[in-house]
């Protein structure tokens, strides 16, 4: 989360790839969903005066 949201990724054949949302299991929908509204409520948790240096995370 030090830079912002990251899509998930798997390793296949040696190579690492971000998964789409049709190849997600759950647990991995879960986490995706779990780390956005993360980010969402840190966003919103912060003072007016700096939010817009976080405005592209």
């Amino acid at each position: 989360m030090i830079d912002g949201y990251v899509a998930p990724i798997r390793r296949v054949e040696g190579r690492v790839k971000v998964i789409s949302d049709e190849k997600m299991d759950e647990s991995e929908k879960h986490m995706v969903d779990t780390e956005k509204k993360s980010l969402a409520v840190i966003k919103m948790s912060l003072p007016e005066g700096i939010k817009h240096a976080f405005k592209n995370l």
